[in-house]
């Protein structure tokens, strides 16, 4: 089965590599802040995994309420880890795009640690930590 998201990956990077990358729902806050200490630094993280994206994370297109998000999974890398001080690799995306008053703004409604398994247009994805082989 071949899958595609919503939302072209480039667009996305295009607005992450501007820093227009905005977090919704109190749950992503509740889980990013006590991890990175500053709402500042979770939006940088945001940023950092969007940027990281690859299609073969890309898993599925959700309708939540008239509104189209994609979901991704995706395994961090080492470096990137290490940047936010974060053990855990596996994480869940889930986006979509605005229209921002600089253009278009990448909003995450979910970004945490993978909790279940995911079956990514590339393959199985499964929640994990760093030290454990992936």
């Amino acid at each position: 089965m071949h899958r595609k998201p919503t939302f072209d990956l480039a667009r996305l990077m295009a607005a992450a590599k501007e820093g227009r990358v905005n977090l919704g729902k109190q749950r992503a806050r509740d889980i990013l802040l006590p991890m990175m200490g500053e709402l500042v630094t979770c939006v940088e993280f945001a940023c950092a995994v969007v940027l990281a994206l690859k299609p073969t994370d890309f898993n599925v297109t959700k309708n939540l309420d008239g509104v189209l998000y994609d979901e991704y999974g995706i395994r961090l890398t080492g470096t990137l880890l290490d940047q936010f001080g974060l053990d855990v690799d596996a994480w869940y995306v889930k986006l979509t795009m605005r229209e921002g008053a600089w253009g278009e703004d990448v909003f995450c409604l979910s970004l945490h640690p993978l909790e279940a398994e995911m079956n990514c247009v590339g393959g199985r994805l499964v929640p994990s930590n760093r030290d454990e082989p992936s």
